[in-house]
């Protein structure tokens, strides 16, 4: 947390800024995968994340706050 960033889970009153930025392909360059092009697909999106964050997805790897890290993390050759 800094004086100009504060980090929190994002709620349902989030969706349509989820939207605004996923609908724009500049936000998607690199992952064009995640953009959207309605409102259905980022209340989809949301109700994913929020189902991540419940853990209810344990086969994506560990989780930091509730929320999951990806790529899971590795482990160095002989270590597990």
């Amino acid at each position: 947390m800094t004086a100009r960033l504060s980090l929190r889970r994002p709620t349902p009153a989030d969706i349509d800024l989820i939207r605004a930025i996923h609908s724009d392909p500049r936000a998607c360059a690199h992952n064009p995968s995640d953009l959207l092009s309605s409102r259905a697909e980022a209340e989809d999106r949301y109700q994913r994340w929020d189902e991540h964050r419940a853990g209810n997805h344990p086969e994506l790897g560990s989780q930091c706050g509730g929320w999951p890290t990806w790529p899971p993390p590795v482990s160095p050759p002989g270590r597990r």
